[in-house]
């Protein structure tokens, strides 16, 4: 044992004094060459200034060694030239090498002044890199819906830049963008309206614009889009890993029909990194020559792909197969890069909910691929070697040798063996009123036994409930099916709809289908679909408003409606201490000085009640007096619009709070509009408790006259229209400005609103159309009473008369 631990003394003393001659010898050739030199072609170099320079490039790639020192930003002088070293100097440098230490490299460096490299990072490497660029050439106009369509589509799920562009448009004042939407607004030299700007011109612009921002360094490829282009992410950035970025002939597309050698911009341009280079310096000469982009690298010899498969990855949708029931059973679309043109922003989510539902289909096939590859192998692994999750159906150790005997090769587990989530059965009815009907449906029309019109047309939300569904089904009807046997849809034949408050929205469809290679074979399937409710409840938290609600008037003189109306504002209003002010837009006339003393009177009973007057001249024009009434608000206050007819009560005033959300909602109420109480009470011989009953009234569901909303959403929506004049329509051409702003419509009935009963005049000279006058005819008509008090009344006429009206 002693003689063991002497061993191991003595070997260990000399690795060490091994170790300190090698350091000794090591420093003392470092300073031996600092006094050598070698001369060359090029002058005269330190031997020093050889070691670290000339033996590390000989050793390492130098195109590497420049890549390095440009991204460590070392300044230094001119390179060194070639060495040429004569043959014994060769042969004496590789009998005797040289190498240093990376610490005696440092110190060596640092001797001469300069800094030292620093070692690079993978991930830096990774990161300083952006791959692609993508630039979408659009107008102001069209940013707050094609553009925003692409911002909530493709383009979210891509981490890297998406520039929208502009040209000749100051975007800047665009309100209510996604705060994350990278505008650019290009403004060219010469002036010109942007709507008569060529396509080039603007592609020219933009392609400038990427360059002289010096983008290129950093970035490998760029696209150059429109804002009617579906750009698929995933499909370009797979095509573009068989391509060089830095490679000048980059220029990739879809061929013009007129010209191969140019790229269609209307499908979308992948320029390289090499191309955008090569381009910079012929810039200004096409610039000058009034040459487009594509027109400038034809010139300068490099062409569009070629291949065909451009053709198919580039889709032009000539047959309209984004808009049609037959996308979700198509397969054309699965692999491409741009799809175009996409008319609407609808389609644009359309098309991304196809391909999330590719890539949920292709995930669940590999996931249950994963599980059935496990399965099989699981019983050969041994037991203190699995994995910590027990897998289903896993045997206990002893029956391992049993399982791997019955295992057999050809055993699978299916995903589509998974027990399918719980779903309610069907309410069985116990009486007659509690049988769920069902609407009928076909591809144009809808019928429905508690709907006005026994029959309509199939359109907003319903119109694209309807078209999911229908695709759904043609894509079930194909599932599983070979490609011989594939269906193309011909028609619908029937169509059943109704939603039960209990599992959701059930469908039964008749279909009327071809063979794909069989075009004469008619095969009809009735297939039956359940969309059903989440089980989660997810609370939706708005902001809770508590702001003074500002009701504006119009009238052009006193009446007794006035005082009526005044009246009932003191009692819902005045009295109860609501956070609201009235403003009383005043047309000039002979009783203007009786409105002031009426209003006086109030004001002097009730010393908190805010009530202005604004007069205004010329003839009545609600839209245009109304209008006026908004000018001493701000724009962050709450404004209702509000006609002297009607009571407000109490509660009102908080749902309009509640439901009016500034820069995103407007709540348009519907009104109780009371009959004319006495004939209702002369010929009704009912006994109705109710006050909001059919008899005493009805909901007012085509007004949309009183509006609850910000002066900020009104003035962007440009207000009320001052060329209607008269009565109506100004209300209907206020709601479809406030839509095309993109606001939300809340519209429901509201008890708080009770338009009382007056006789109403239809003179065709005051009245703005003959289409308002046809509706004021038939307002007049449908607020003196119920049709059927109204039929009961003129039967009792005909019968006292002595005519037979059966």
């Amino acid at each position: 044992m002693k003689c063991k631990c002497k061993i191991y003394s003595v070997l260990l003393l000399g690795i060490t004094a091994g170790f300190i001659i090698s350091t000794c010898l090591q420093s003392l050739m470092v300073s031996n060459l600092s006094t050598e030199t070698t001369q060359t072609n090029g002058g005269s170099w330190s031997k020093r200034d050889y070691t670290v320079d000339g033996t590390a490039r000989s050793i390492r790639n130098p195109a590497m060694d420049s890549r390095e020192s440009s991204r460590n930003k070392i300044t230094t002088t001119a390179p060194p030239p070639p060495l040429k070293m004569k043959e014994a100097q060769v042969e004496e440098e590789s009998n005797n090498p040289v190498f240093l230490t990376k610490r005696q490299s440092r110190e060596v460096m640092e001797d001469k002044g300069e800094k030292a490299p620093q070692p690079l990072l993978i991930s830096k490497e990774i990161s300083s890199r952006q791959p692609l660029t993508i630039a979408v050439i659009t107008g102001k106009e069209r940013l707050s819906t094609h553009c925003t369509s692409i911002h909530n589509t493709w383009a979210k799920s891509y981490p890297g830049k998406v520039i929208y562009f502009t040209v000749g448009e100051d975007a800047s004042s665009m309100p209510h963008l996604p705060h994350s939407m990278k505008v650019v607004s290009l403004d060219p030299a010469e002036q010109q309206d942007p709507s008569s700007r060529s396509w080039d011109s603007k592609e020219f612009l933009v392609v400038k614009y990427l360059i002289n921002q010096s983008q290129s360094k950093s970035i490998d490829w760029f696209v150059v889009i429109s804002d009617g282009v579906y750009l698929n992410i995933g499909t370009l950035k797979t095509r573009l890993e068989g391509y060089e970025p830095s490679d000048i002939s980059g220029y990739i597309g879809r061929g013009l029909s007129s010209d191969e050698n140019k790229c269609n911009p209307m499908a979308g341009i992948v320029y390289s990194r090499g191309l955008m280079k090569h381009l910079e310096a012929h810039l200004p000469q096409c610039e000058e020559e009034g040459q487009s982009i594509s027109e400038c690298i034809t010139l300068t010899g490099i062409r569009c792909t070629q291949a065909k498969e451009t053709l198919k990855l580039f889709y032009h949708d000539k047959r309209s197969i984004v808009e049609s029931a037959s996308l979700f059973s198509t397969s054309e679309l699965s692999q491409v890069i741009t799809i175009y043109p996409i008319k609407y922003p609808k389609y644009m989510y359309r098309l991304q909910t196809f391909y999330l539902e590719l890539e949920h289909n292709t995930s669940t096939t590999g996931a249950a691929k994963a599980k059935e590859d496990m399965a099989k192998l699981h019983p050969f692994v041994p037991t203190h070697l699995r994995s910590p999750h027990r897998l289903e159906g896993e045997k206990e150790e002893g029956e391992e040798l049993e399982e791997m005997r019955r295992l057999e090769p050809t055993s699978q587990i299916s995903s589509s063996q998974q027990p399918a989530p719980s779903i309610r059965p069907p309410h069985l009815p116990k009486n007659k009123f509690e049988i769920n009907f069902w609407d009928y449906f076909n591809q144009t029309r809808i019928m429905s036994v508690f709907s006005e019109q026994p029959s309509s047309g199939i359109i907003g939300g319903l119109r694209e409930e309807a078209r999911y569904v229908l695709t759904k089904a043609i894509y079930i009807a194909n599932q599983g099916v070979p490609l011989s046997e594939r269906l193309m849809f011909e028609k619908l034949e029937n169509g059943y709809h109704r939603t039960d408050p209990m599992r959701g929205s059930e469908y039964i469809l008749d279909f009327v289908f071809r063979k794909t290679l069989d075009r004469n074979t008619r095969v009809r399937k009735r297939i039956n679909i359940l969309r059903p409710f989440h089980e989660s409840v997810v609370p939706v938290n708005p902001p809770l408003n508590k702001k003074r609600v500002n009701f504006i008037v119009t009238l052009s003189g006193l009446s007794n409606r006035l005082e009526q109306f005044l009246r009932n504002f003191e009692r819902n209003v005045f009295t109860q201490k609501e956070d609201a002010s009235l403003t009383i837009v005043l047309y000039e006339g002979p009783e203007s000085n009786k409105v002031h003393e009426l209003v006086n009177k109030y004001t002097q009973r009730h010393s908190s009640a805010n009530i202005n007057i604004i007069e205004t001249q010329g003839n009545f024009a609600r839209g245009v007096g109304l209008h006026q009434g908004t000018h001493p608000f701000k724009d962050h206050e709450l404004l209702f619009f509000v006609d002297v007819d009607l009571e407000v009560k109490t509660d009102f005033i908080h749902r309009c709070q509640l439901n009016t959300i500034q820069n995103k909602q407007a709540y348009f109420p519907i009104f109780f509009k009371l009959y004319n109480l006495d004939f209702v009470n002369k010929y009704y011989r009912g006994n109705e408790s109710q006050f909001l009953s059919r008899h005493n009234g009805h909901w007012a569901h085509y007004s949309y006259g009183m509006v609850c909303i910000y002066a900020s959403d009104y003035r962007r929506s440009g207000g009320f229209n001052s060329k209607i004049r008269g009565w109506g329509e100004e209300d209907i051409d206020l709601l479809n400005r406030v839509i095309s702003r993109g606001l939300e419509i809340f519209r429901a009935p509201d008890p708080g609103l009770i338009h009382l009963w007056h006789r109403k005049e239809c003179d065709k000279s005051k009245i703005a159309s003959k289409r308002a006058y046809k509706h004021c005819l038939q307002s007049k008509a449908e607020n003196l009473a119920d049709r059927t008090e109204l039929a009961h009344y003129v039967f009792q006429k005909e019968i006292s008369n002595g005519n037979d009206v059966l």
